[in-house]
């Protein structure tokens, strides 16, 4: 595995020196001198100290596996106060391929209808994802780390294109990230909501919190498959074919299917149903194209009928395995969520909590109808803080995105499961809450 840097190596003193013979040293194999070898110009004699002080601009790393690399990089990069993250030259994905896998993960059918999801930005082709970073927010900061990481791809669980922008210019700083974006080649994609009701999602990292006996979503998902209507075209067999032919588009998601029926009373000819599984915008195109047919004796359209994906939705409820007094639970969830404090509504009279509704982010609508002792969320409205409280049901409040951030460490496992190592993945480092308890 080899690794490059083309910024300078400053500010560097005896101790940093003596750390890099050290790891030199530890990393030494008989099939190499070393796995810092430097550039041509610099003579073989010079020792390892007289190399690392003589600051040149470009190293070439020599490593032999992934877990050597780290080790490498924890202990040299210490010592460097002004460092750049060393790009790996792994061979990484197709973007396509990327964004095949990320979906396959969590469906963006699982996304509420108002939600942007799924890949946001896209470098021309060919673009080769080596590198991705995970952060909950895309910020200023955020970026400039993902550039300093060379990253070529950023995972922003909030979608940072959530408004249509009419243009893309200077003027506003979500404009000017998206310009950068496109101008640095990073591609962007975000699953938000996706997540949130995946099985295994934010909503279970959350609750996880706490001992459950079983948890379910609070809000069911569900879904009609790939098409969620049909339309039945009932016409005289003679012609049948000649339908299914002009109803047959490669380019337009479609599943046909045929029936033959009994004599039909009013034509006294044989008759055909093609029934055409479509999505709901293509259902005029296709009664067009059937009304258009001399022979067809009726057209009923209908919405196929959802059914529930088992452990998907929005939020989660469920028992404890053993009751908690308040105190307690508030303490469980500060230190999942590694917060120093939280906000913290009590319902008068609550001894014990034996139930628990989460939802990350804002959970008002989606906890509103929630049955439990205790809600935990990141925010909610004074009004449904009151309402909550005044039904028997203590609130705690983390502040929106501190219930969520935490799971990208659980995603960047999967992920790299998923993708076979091929790919590095990294937690950022400057995301934040913008909200902090002064």
């Amino acid at each position: 595995m080899y690794l490059q840097s083309s910024r300078s190596i400053s500010n560097i003193n005896a101790r940093t020196v003596n750390a890099v013979a050290s790891v030199l040293q530890h990393h030494r194999t008989p099939t190499t001198k070393g796995i810092i070898s430097p550039p041509v110009s610099t003579k073989t004699s010079k020792s390892v100290a007289t190399f690392c002080q003589s600051k040149l601009r470009i190293y070439t790393c020599r490593c032999l596996n992934v877990s050597k690399l780290c080790r490498f990089q924890q202990q040299f990069l210490q010592g460097v106060p002004k460092r750049r993250f060393l790009h790996t030259s792994l061979e990484g994905m197709e973007l396509k391929k990327v964004v095949n896998i990320l979906n396959e993960f969590a469906n963006t059918s699982l996304a509420e209808s108002w939600d942007n999801v799924g890949l946001l930005t896209e470098p021309s082709a060919p673009h080769s994802v080596r590198t991705i970073l995970l952060t909950n927010d895309l910020t200023v900061p955020v970026l400039d780390e993902a550039i300093e990481k060379n990253a070529d791809m950023i995972l922003s669980y909030h979608p940072p294109i959530f408004s249509p922008l009419k243009r893309l210019t200077q003027k506003s700083w979500k404009e000017k990230l998206i310009v950068k974006c496109l101008e640095k080649r990073i591609a962007v994609y975000s699953p938000h909501t996706c997540y949130d009701a995946l099985s295994g999602g934010v909503n279970d990292w959350l609750i996880s919190a706490f001992d459950m006996k079983s948890t379910k979503p609070v809000e069911q998902s569900e879904a009609c498959g790939e098409f969620g209507c049909q339309v039945d075209i009932v016409l005289e067999t003679a012609d049948a074919t000649k339908l299914v032919q002009a109803v047959t588009d490669k380019s337009v998601p479609r599943r046909i299917t045929t029936s033959s029926l009994a004599l039909h009373e009013k034509t006294e000819q044989d008759v055909t149903r093609v029934s055409v599984s479509c999505s709901k915008s293509d259902v005029s195109r296709l009664v067009d194209i059937a009304q258009s047919h001399p022979t067809v004796i009726s057209i009923e359209k209908r919405q196929i009928e959802k059914v529930p994906l088992v452990g998907h939705g929005m939020g989660r409820v469920g028992k404890l395995t053993s009751p908690l007094s308040v105190g307690e639970a508030v303490a469980r969830v500060k230190t999942h969520l590694g917060l120093e404090h939280v906000r913290l509504a009590t319902a008068p009279g609550m001894d014990k909590v034996c139930s628990v509704a989460v939802c990350a982010g804002s959970g008002s609508s989606v906890l509103r109808c929630a049955k439990s002792d205790l809600f935990v969320t990141g925010e909610m409205s004074h009004h449904d803080v009151l309402n909550a409280v005044s039904n028997g049901i203590s609130v705690i409040l983390c502040e929106h995105s501190n219930t969520e951030r935490g799971y990208l460490k659980e995603l960047k496992c999967k992920l790299s499961s998923l993708m076979s190592d091929q790919v590095q993945i990294f937690v950022s480092e400057t995301d934040s809450d913008p909200l902090e308890t002064v």
